[in-house]
């Protein structure tokens, strides 16, 4: 009975390690992949809005410059 109780401990130890490293790796791939996405997708995006947001800069400068004439 006690070397069944060991047999059982150890194999449910030895499933719980399994599982956790399972879901480590996991969370791992799963990170990177929305790492990469988002460097993929939206950093272009912001890049093109920080462009509009210079080129709005520069005709305020002008509107304000008008006014102050």
């Amino acid at each position: 009975m006690t070397q069944l109780f060991i047999h059982l401990v150890q194999s449910v130890t030895g499933a719980v390690i399994t599982i956790v490293g399972l879901l480590l790796v996991a969370a791992i791939i799963g990170y990177f992949s929305a790492w990469f996405y988002s460097k993929s997708v939206y950093i272009p995006v912001v890049k093109g809005l920080e462009s509009d947001k210079a080129g709005l800069n520069k005709q305020v400068s002008g509107l304000q410059d008008d006014v102050s004439n």
